[in-house]
């Protein structure tokens, strides 16, 4: 059996750091089979109100989701980093509209389990 060395161990130690601080959520959110996101080409925010916003730093490297309502009261998202190298994405939430947020909005008790996951997807793909 091989033997890690201290620098191996160290490298291990932050990669497993890494996951545990991308899946860190303040709550579990509902898990509804009835809501799910579609990627879409883009949106324009103008006339749009942001809901939700956050944002999580690894290493000099950010990213970032935001949610917005549109007028329709649809909701959209963007992931998005100011990296020129990290590819943005935007989605539309299937199945929820603004209306069925409860709590605080800015808490994110209320963001769907597979927009979780899609955000920690796009964090692994990326990073």
């Amino acid at each position: 059996m091989p033997t890690l060395n201290r620098q191996d161990r160290n490298t291990n130690l932050q990669e497993g750091q890494k996951i545990a601080k991308l899946q860190y959520w303040d709550s579990e959110g509902p898990n509804n089979p009835e809501v799910y996101i579609e990627e879409i080409d883009h949106f324009d925010a103008r006339g749009k109100f942001q809901v939700y916003g956050r944002g999580d730093i690894f290493g000099k490297t950010e990213f970032d989701m935001t949610i917005w309502r549109g007028r329709d009261r649809r909701m959209l998202v963007r992931f998005w980093s100011k990296d020129d190298d990290i590819d943005w994405r935007a989605f539309k939430i299937v199945g929820m509209l603004d209306t069925d947020i409860t709590g605080s909005r800015m808490m994110g008790d209320w963001i769907p389990y597979c927009l979780r996951v899609a955000y920690d997807g796009w964090i692994s793909d990326e990073w």
